[in-house]
């Protein structure tokens, strides 16, 4: 009984998640949320060493929750969209494929990267990216220095969303075959916040 409990929670909690604003996934880089304290943070080292001596015991509920819309709010952004017919375009009898095109289609597909666009670089200004990288390392430094179960659990869980968020990032054209400079820039400091800590992405 207390397991379907815990399971029924969890999923209420989940689904009123869903319907916030995207950028509730900020708040992985507030303080109160920090994988290491705040005195830790301002010590002269990576964000690795730091972790090592950490006092902040990750994989909590909330975190949980917040990696999983990390998720979710990156694929919404990244939802292909259906053609204004509802089904792909086909050119006319006699026309060239680039004539008989819907003219809308490549105004919507760059309204739709702007979007996603525009949404990573808040969460490269608010540390997002950064506070993923403290958790994975000290998730994997102390996952196997407790034997609280439903603990254990919510990392794999935390994990498993984190994992899925990179995977969609290293693999959309939207960032890694861009020719902007702009979208260059925000995908190397991206790239550097997980892969450093360093909230300058270097």
């Amino acid at each position: 009984m207390e397991v379907k409990k815990k399971i029924f929670l969890r999923s209420r909690a989940q689904e009123s998640l869903r319907a916030l604003s995207p950028h509730v996934v900020l708040a992985l880089g507030f303080p109160t949320l920090a994988a290491v304290s705040s005195a830790q943070q301002s010590q002269a080292v990576n964000a690795s060493q730091r972790l090592l001596f950490g006092d902040h015991k990750v994989g909590n509920p909330t975190t949980e929750l917040l990696f999983q819309k990390l998720l979710s709010s990156i694929e919404e952004k990244m939802e292909a969209k259906p053609n204004t017919f509802g089904r792909p375009e086909k050119a006319p009898v006699g026309c060239d494929a680039d004539e008989g095109s819907n003219p809308y289609a490549d105004n919507r597909e760059h309204q739709e990267s702007s979007k996603l666009e525009k949404l990573l670089d808040l969460y490269v200004e608010g540390g997002v990216f950064t506070a993923v990288h403290e958790h994975v390392v000290m998730m994997l430094e102390t996952a196997g220095d407790d034997d609280d179960r439903d603990w254990k659990a919510r990392i794999l869980s935390c994990l498993s969303s984190i994992m899925a968020t990179i995977n969609l990032l290293m693999t959309t054209e939207v960032l890694s075959s861009s020719g902007s400079t702009d979208t260059k820039v925000l995908f190397s400091q991206l790239l550097g916040q997980l892969a450093s800590g360093n909230p300058k992405g270097r």
